[in-house]
């Protein structure tokens, strides 16, 4: 009967079953201590029409507490381990725009374990998606290289910036307060925008003038995208098993084309005289997003 049939499509949307629709989201791989906090931070930034969509192996009971946690934007939920292909087509990865792996570790496993499924998972996402943008989570440094070689475009080391930060607030007091305020984005935080038209050909300080008189935004940083990177680009001058494994799990999916990543270039503090171009993008700091 069709309510019968409404109410199979209810308990498989509640228990994480069902197939995802939605397209260009954001998928969050895994679950750990700090996922709850990850998740509140990004609807933070996010537009209310940005689809996120959480795969793990989350409780019923946590699921609800989060969709009640979030109204506005309610995450979808797909339930199952997020290394395995079949849970990332339920999660429509094809049609994705980013995904976030997180080193969740699951009783018993040790670091290792850990950084070899979110490699794995790194792979299978660019055999599905070889233009998904992914950020993985590491819990050993000596395995960045091998992530990198894996199509991950950003790599956070778990605990990176710990040290740095309580050795600069003890040499200057007050300092971890404000890198406090603008990781959680208490009042300002940091954006990244694109060059509007008008700016593109001028120096940077037309616009760094603009954004603080407009939308009261202080312009610290600048970067841009260089050329897409090939497979080759990506894999060690000496032969390895991570690289025989990466060519074989591509070879199986006929992929030898572009991962989809390119080099990105940066620059702190930018001399206000650099001339802006298309590609570029400027970082500021701000309570809210300028919108052009």
């Amino acid at each position: 009967t069709v309510a019968s049939i409404f109410s199979e499509r209810k308990f498989r949307r509640e228990k994480g079953l069902e197939t995802i629709k939605a397209s260009n989201h954001i998928l969050i791989l895994g679950w750990h201590y700090d996922g709850e906090t990850l998740l509140d931070q990004l609807l933070r930034r996010l537009p209310h029409t940005a689809t996120v969509v959480l795969v793990n192996q989350l409780t019923p009971e946590k699921m609800d507490s989060l969709r009640v946690k979030y109204p506005e934007h309610e995450p979808l939920f797909v339930w199952g381990d997020y290394s395995r292909e079949e849970v990332l087509m339920r999660a429509n990865v094809r049609y994705a725009h980013k995904a976030i792996i997180l080193a969740g570790r699951q009783e018993g496993e040790t670091a290792a374990e850990v950084d070899q499924r979110t490699l794995i998972t790194s792979l299978t996402l660019k055999s599905l998606h070889p233009k998904i943008k992914i950020l993985a989570e590491l819990l050993r440094p000596e395995n960045k290289p091998y992530l990198e070689r894996a199509g991950a475009e950003q790599i956070l080391i778990r605990g990176q910036y710990d040290s740095s930060i309580l050795a600069g607030a003890l040499a200057s007091p007050g300092l971890f307060q404000v890198l406090d305020a603008l990781l959680n984005a208490e009042e300002a935080t940091v954006w990244a925008v694109e060059v509007p038209s008008g700016f593109q050909g001028r120096p940077i300080k037309d616009l760094a003038d603009y954004l603080k008189e407009q939308y009261q935004a202080l312009l610290i940083a600048i970067y841009s995208e260089g050329r897409p990177l090939t497979m080759e680009d990506l894999l060690g001058d000496e032969p390895s098993a991570i690289d025989d494994f990466i060519r074989s799990k591509f070879a199986e999916t006929g992929m030898s084309y572009l991962f989809g990543r390119s080099k990105m270039e940066f620059q702190i503090n930018p001399p206000d005289t650099q001339v802006l171009g298309p590609h570029h993008r400027v970082v500021v700091i701000a309570s809210h997003p300028p919108k052009f």
